[in-house]
């Protein structure tokens, strides 16, 4: 059979917020890259197409094992109902997905097929559900939005049993979480106290459904989707737990703050300011010092708002500031605090980091032109095209790239002229890294990267 569909969000489903589970790496990646090597070509781009990502859920009890497609491509082979995936990362727009017996002819043997529409700040978790004859593919969109309580997590409950009555869920206390939650809908998100606890579904109105307690380990700034999948018909109703990093506020997801903490960095990007101090605050506080020509300050936490930054020569007093700026952190974000120009006027300027997770093999880049006098520059990994026709003072949109191995570069535009070629380095899955064309044509440029962590969703079940 062939049924057709176009995708409706699952009801019960729609997020309270969306920007973008093995996340925490616990330490800025500090890499500067300077000199000669030779540049290597292994593919037409480096960068990935932009993308979201997406989970899939098998919940279909009487289907057989299933091949998933998108797009005529194969996501998921041979899956029996109750299977899960990692995140897969997914290039956003419109797709059809099409479900197959497991080696079925994908022209004649189609189950389902649905139109699924990939946002690309928004996860989602696809499930193939129902008895096979009347199987859908229904997309829940998941919540990943920054909690404004620290303690909590976010949960809700996705009914998948076809054949059972309405769900609901009492937490350990006898407190009701959610009631009247039909097959194949979904809760709305409540937030939960995390750690550990009982909850149990209960069925609702006369059924042969004993209640299905579940020992939960929430950890907090977390979400969470609990998943009922099976059948009444054979007793084969289980309970799981998936887990979905959430965008965080920066000082609290690295461990330096709570979730009114932002996180800033200083980079040195010009050899016309000689080594200096930090300060920030407006009762100015010492926060990094020693910082010469091409060097990143630790990752340090500051409040969300508005705050006062400024550089002094190393060891002088915070009134004889070479420059000074007030820089916003809005919700705990991340900011990459970059001086320029020469010693008597020099320039701050703060450049946002993005924190929607990352999944699969990605790492995000952003690229920065701050090298004085070098014009119009072309920017390149592994020979290949990364950024064109950047102006000085200028920021890239950011682009995932997988992570591995790159030498970074940059020509003059039109004329390819060779401004600086960096040594290889490595850029880590899970990371947001800021690529910064540093220093002045006069004198030397140099290619600085700064990595900084963001959440990482990878794994289909909580640690």
């Amino acid at each position: 059979m062939d049924r057709s569909a176009t995708f409706r969000p699952a009801p019960g489903s729609s997020p309270s917020g969306g920007r973008a589970t093995r996340w925490l790496l616990r330490a800025c990646l500090l890499l500067i890259l300077a000199g000669t090597v030779p540049s290597m070509t292994t593919a037409q781009t480096v960068l990935l197409p932009e993308q979201t990502l997406a989970r899939l859920v098998v919940a279909t009890p009487d289907a057989p094992p299933v091949d998933i497609y998108l797009d005529d491509r194969l996501l998921l082979g041979a899956a029996a109902a109750g299977s899960v995936t990692d995140y897969l990362p997914i290039e956003t727009g419109e797709h059809q997905v099409q479900v197959v017996p497991a080696g079925g002819d994908l022209l004649r043997q189609v189950l389902v097929s649905a139109v699924v529409q990939f946002e690309p700040d928004v996860l989602q978790l696809i499930t193939v559900q129902n008895y096979l004859n009347a199987i859908t593919v229904t997309a829940y969109p998941q919540d990943v939005a920054t909690f404004d309580d620290q303690g909590y997590a976010r949960l809700r409950m996705i009914h998948l049993v076809p054949d059972a009555n309405a769900f609901g869920l009492v937490g350990s206390g006898g407190d009701e979480l959610f009631e009247g939650i039909l097959p194949l809908t979904a809760s709305p998100y409540i937030d939960i106290q995390a750690g550990g606890q009982t909850v149990t579904v209960l069925p609702e109105r006369e059924q042969t459904v004993p209640p299905l307690p579940t020992v939960l380990t929430l950890l907090p700034s977390v979400d969470y989707d609990l998943i009922v999948t099976g059948q009444v018909r054979d007793n084969s109703i289980t309970v799981r737990l998936l887990a979905t990093a959430t965008s965080q506020p920066c000082g609290e997801f690295l461990g330096i703050g709570g979730p009114e903490s932002g996180c800033l960095r200083f980079v040195n990007a010009s050899p016309e300011i000689p080594v200096v101090d930090l300060y920030a605050g407006e009762e100015p506080s010492l926060v990094a010092t020693g910082l010469a020509f091409g060097i990143v300050s630790p990752v340090i936490s500051i409040p969300t708002g508005d705050i006062e930054v400024r550089i002094v020569p190393a060891g002088a007093s915070p009134d004889d500031a070479l420059a000074s700026a007030s820089v916003f952190t809005e919700d705990g974000a991340g900011l990459l605090l970059v001086g320029s120009g020469r010693a008597d006027r020099a320039v701050l300027e703060d450049y946002a980091d993005l924190r929607q997770p990352l999944g699969g093999d990605q790492a995000r880049v952003t690229v920065i032109h701050q090298a004085n006098g070098t014009g119009m520059l072309d920017i390149s990994a592994n020979g290949l095209p990364v950024v064109q026709a950047m102006l000085e003072s200028e920021e890239s949109a950011a682009r995932l790239i997988p992570a591995g191995d790159y030498v970074f570069g940059a020509t003059v535009n039109p004329d390819g002229t060779q401004v600086v070629l960096a040594p290889s380095t490595r850029l880590e899955a899970g990371m947001s890294y800021q690529i910064v064309i540093a220093g002045d044509i006069d004198q030397t440029v140099i290619v600085i990267v700064a990595g900084l962590p963001v959440p990482y969703s990878a794994s289909p079940d909580p640690p």
